[in-house]
């Protein structure tokens, strides 16, 4: 094993706001411990040891998220750095990264993130109109302006971020102006996720919910825009774009749900529960506790569950489709209800933005063969 990722949970599923969509809310709602509060600083050495002194390992990323991972405090981080710091005898590269609603972040956050080299990745729903709609605090209000305030915040600290947009109905058809939007103000490192319905649910129901139609006029509206700028010359990355124009240049996307099948992960509870999937962080798929279990141990207990080996099934339609290389099925959360995996919620989304674009992702994979793609200044 040459490299290795964590996906930490160091408040476990507690967080300062109440945003309607929120998938692992839904989670802890179906776990019979719901929360697992702080993680202590013996839980993250334990973790960090079982992971650093592995054979031949060379690079450990370490994702922190939530429920909202600052509720842990700035002083959790301090002592985590200081413990990796210890602990890395053997000069293993780390990667640091965070994932945050930003709205508790502040001076000391900021200089702390900038001089440990952290990524954050902002969650922001565009506009003012969008995101307050469906991240708002316990009271009820909405956030945006405070977000936004925090993000000033890190450019002013030279942070390194980008902006992480959770798609729902709302945010689907006001693409166009969000993405202006985030032009103006300098946001061109942009994420775009659908918003998860609750797990082993029925798709579609909730006023959130983001049905294949939306996604797939999401998809067009967005990539012809995106089109547009790169081939004017103007960079703004786009994750699932340039994770498509990888493949047909024959490369490995490194989003997981572009690769056909689930990978290993392992991600952290905050009483050291380990999970082999954020969107599945519940007791159905426990694979033991880096307080008590080796990861041999661990990675039995998936193999017991056949986690990656179930996420492999194509559907025969699937099979036959001549975009199965670029879709790949698409993420298990899309596929799956009540443990029936089948084809992806956005099949036709996918097949009909496929259908209509191809030949533009084609002409953009040759600029990069080309060196005419242009290239990102961030920050």
């Amino acid at each position: 094993m040459r490299s290795v990722s964590l996906l930490i949970k160091p408040a476990s599923g507690l967080c300062n706001l109440n945003c309607k969509y929120c998938f692992y809310h839904d989670e802890m709602t179906k776990r019979e411990n719901s929360n697992y509060g702080i993680m202590t600083n013996q839980t993250f050495k334990n973790l960090i040891e079982t992971f650093i002194n592995l054979p031949n390992i060379k690079l450990i990323s370490l994702a922190f998220q939530g429920g909202e991972p600052t509720v842990a405090g700035l002083s959790f981080f301090k002592d985590a750095i200081n413990t990796v710091n210890s602990l890395n005898k053997n000069n293993v590269k780390i990667a640091y990264s965070i994932q945050t609603n930003a709205t508790l972040l502040n001076d000391d956050w900021a200089k702390f993130l900038h001089d440990n080299k952290f990524l954050v990745g902002v969650s922001l729903d565009g506009d003012k109109s969008c995101h307050d709609l469906y991240r708002i605090d316990n009271n009820g209000n909405g956030t945006h302006s405070t977000v936004y305030k925090k993000i000033e915040l890190l450019k002013k600290y030279n942070v390194e971020f980008n902006i992480l947009t959770v798609i729902t109905k709302k945010t689907s058809k006001n693409i166009e102006a969000i993405y202006r939007y985030y032009k103006e103000n300098g946001f061109t490192f942009q994420q775009y996720i659908p918003c998860l319905d609750p797990l082993n649910e029925k798709k579609g129901n909730k006023d959130y919910s983001l049905l294949p139609h939306d996604y797939e006029l999401f998809l067009n509206k967005l990539f012809n825009l995106y089109y547009n700028d790169i081939k004017s010359g103007e960079y703004v990355y786009n994750r699932f774009f340039e994770n498509l124009i990888a493949i047909l240049l024959g490369g490995n996307p490194e989003i997981c749900s572009m690769n056909g099948c689930c990978s290993i992960q392992y991600v952290c509870e905050a009483n050291g529960n380990i999970y082999p999937c954020d969107f599945y962080s519940i007791d159905e798929y426990l694979l033991g506790n880096i307080n008590q279990n080796s990861i041999a141990e661990i990675d039995d207990k998936r193999k017991e569950l056949r986690f990656i080996e179930d996420s492999m099934n194509i559907p025969d339609k699937c099979r036959a489709c001549k975009y199965l290389n670029l879709c790949r099925t698409g993420c298990r959360r899309d596929k799956e209800i009540s443990g029936n995996i089948n084809k992806n919620f956005y099949c036709s989304s996918l097949f009909n933005f496929f259908n209509k674009n191809l030949d533009k992702l084609i002409e953009l994979a040759k600029l990069v063969i080309e060196n005419k793609f242009p290239k990102y200044n961030h920050n």
